[in-house]
Order: C-alpha cells, then structure tokens, then sequence
C-alpha cells in the first residue's frame, strides 16, 4: 500500500492538542452568534460553520499562547525551555510546534 503525506493535513495535525482542548468553545461561539445574526440559519450552514471555527479557533490560540513561556503552560500544559534562538524554531530543530517545550 502506498502511503503518502498530504503537508497541510501533518500541518493541522501538528495543532491537534490546541484543537482538542479549545475546539468546544469556537463551535458553540459559533453557533450562538449565527443563530443571533440569522435567527433562520440552515443546519448545514451551522455545521461548516462550525466546523471551520473549531478548526481555526484553537490554531490561533495554540500559536498565540506558544509566543510566551507562560501563556504555553497555562493554556496548553507545556514548560517552555530556558534558552530559544530569539524565540523562533529553525527547520533543523524539528517540524512540530510543540517539539522545544515538554509536556508537564
């Protein structure tokens, strides 16, 4: 069987710890603003909705809280190392954002 890599599913799966803790709360936030703005929304709009929020939300989270040792440890459970080079992962280092910090 032949396998392949599809870079921007790795990519997505790279977040899915961001996306599993934070997920729930950009579906639901989603939904409730939808049906405020369009009290007859359609049940497949909700759906894509929501899915791409759930999606999206926790990514901007992850990458925001991953800029500072501390927001990385109280939003995502990770301990940040003491030295970086300037605060950015070189390619060399590894393709996961969660790869410099430990997991508690």
């Amino acid at each position: 069987m032949a396998r392949f890599k599809l870079r921007f599913l790795v990519w997505i799966g790279d977040k899915s710890y961001a996306i599993f803790l934070f997920h729930v709360f950009f579906t639901a936030g989603s939904r409730i603003i939808l049906k405020q703005l369009v009290p007859e929304v359609s049940v497949p709009v909700l759906f894509v909705a929501g899915l791409l929020a759930g999606i999206a939300g926790p990514m901007v989270i992850s990458w925001a809280a991953l800029k500072h040792p501390l927001s990385a440890l109280l939003l995502l459970g990770v301990r940040a190392p003491a030295t970086t080079k300037g605060g950015r992962i070189t390619a060399s280092e590894s393709s996961s954002c969660y790869s410099r910090f430990s997991l508690l």
